[in-house]
């Protein structure tokens, strides 16, 4: 958040910080990147329990875009972000599925 303020010149108080469109679709790309890494690195370990944990992430992150995304950021970040978001869940059904049950 520190180096959107920096380098994007973003607020770096409390309410107006929340409430920009360059920190939520970060924070968004942020949380779909760790779900992805969290979600390949179980698939290659063959965790079912990370996996899920990854899979938890996303729902968070889904429901981040339903509630928040939706009502509190412009148009053209809205879709930016639904567009990634989207795009990189189908990315983690490819080439991360839910780890084989190892007996």
């Amino acid at each position: 958040l520190r180096a959107l303020h920096v380098y994007l010149q973003t607020p770096f108080n409390d309410l107006a910080l929340w409430s920009n469109a360059t920190v939520q679709l970060s924070l968004t790309i942020l949380w779909v990147l760790l779900a992805w890494i969290t979600m390949w690195t179980a698939t290659l370990k063959k965790l079912k329990p990370m996996w899920i944990l990854g899979g938890s992430i996303l729902v968070i992150v889904t429901l981040k875009l339903v509630l928040f995304d939706l009502s509190h950021i412009g148009t053209l970040t809205r879709v930016i972000s639904f567009l990634l978001a989207g795009g990189v869940m189908l990315l983690i059904a490819y080439i991360a599925p839910m780890p084989e049950k190892t007996d």
